[in-house]
């Protein structure tokens, strides 16, 4: 699992050591690149360098995200996306993903029961 952002990396990690979840994402934080604000998503560039990270093909990964650039980064790349309606309208500010989900906790439960299969 990689977290990608167009918030800071640092940040990112910040809130994930806050939280007690570093153990779950480890080095895997694409955040935004400073100073290049035209690589963040929708530009594809932070899910490539977060697939980088992973070895994983893009037809092997799934990117979760809450915004159009989200959904706009991840077709771009080549990606599979599941939008998260977070919110009142996001259904349909989403329907562009290939799901959306509301409910993010059902999300993680059914993926800890999916069995994990390690790139190659």
């Amino acid at each position: 699992m990689a977290i990608v952002s167009n918030n800071s990396g640092a940040a990112v990690r910040e809130y994930l050591g806050k939280h007690g979840l570093t153990h779950l994402v480890g080095d895997a934080v694409v955040g935004r690149a400073y100073g290049k604000p035209h690589l963040m998503k929708p530009d594809p560039s932070p899910i490539e360098a977060a697939l980088r990270l992973l070895g994983v093909e893009p037809n092997a990964a799934v990117l979760v995200g809450d915004s159009v650039t989200d959904v706009e980064a991840s077709r771009a790349a080549g990606v599979a996306c599941i939008g998260y309606a977070n919110k009142p309208g996001k259904r349909d500010v989403l329907a562009g993903a290939d799901a959306v989900i509301e409910d993010m906790r059902l999300f993680a439960e059914y993926l800890a029961r999916v069995p994990v299969v390690a790139p190659r």
